[in-house]
């Protein structure tokens, strides 16, 4: 089922065309499995709606899409504009060179905390300063420790400096450290 912004409510195709709000470039799609996605091509005008009990807006050249695990998007919070993923497989953030903390990621700048094949890896993609991430939403622990490694994943001897709070574990990046592996760890050797 395809919507289409008028300015004020999502309408049907039909109604679109014949009132021309198709023009606006605000697309609403509805597919069988239950993916929603919304997309703001327009140009000059943000798109406030809801999506699963969630108030967004997304600025011009913008999208949201919320499917049975997973939700993403590139949209406005608290007036930054940020990209976001959050699913079982992956977290991913971008705050375009602002701090954002939102309820499971947060960084200034892109880092991804990947769950792949029983590992966890935080890979910071452009950012240099601090990742901060919900343990529970990769399965992990509130103890862990975290291991740094090259790009090929060879250990390496530098410690890593992070710090354990409130079920967040938040690691300062070092640039000598490619990607980190984090590990549960019921003894906690920190």
């Amino acid at each position: 089922k395809i919507s289409y912004n008028d300015g004020n409510k999502w309408i049907n195709t039909s109604d679109a065309i014949r009132n021309d709000s198709y023009k606006r470039g605000q697309i609403k799609t509805l597919y069988k499995s239950g993916l929603v996605t919304v997309i703001n091509l327009n140009e000059t005008e943000n798109l406030s709606f809801e999506m699963e009990g969630r108030k967004l807006l997304l600025p011009p050249n913008s999208y949201a899409a919320q499917g049975e695990n997973f939700f993403e998007m590139s949209a406005m919070v608290n007036g930054q504009r940020i990209d976001l993923v959050n699913s079982p497989e992956y977290l991913y953030v971008d705050g375009r060179g602002k701090f954002i903390k939102t309820d499971k990621i947060s960084a200034a700048n892109s880092a991804v905390v990947l769950n792949d094949k029983g590992s966890v890896w935080l890979i910071p993609i452009d950012e240099k300063e601090k990742v901060a991430f919900r343990l529970s939403e990769m399965g992990l622990n509130q103890k862990v420790n975290v291991i740094g490694c090259d790009q090929n994943g060879k250990i390496l001897a530098d410690k890593v400096d992070y710090n354990l709070s409130d079920g967040w574990l938040t690691v300062n990046l070092s640039d000598r450290v490619f990607k980190y592996k984090i590990v549960n760890d019921t003894i906690n050797i920190k």
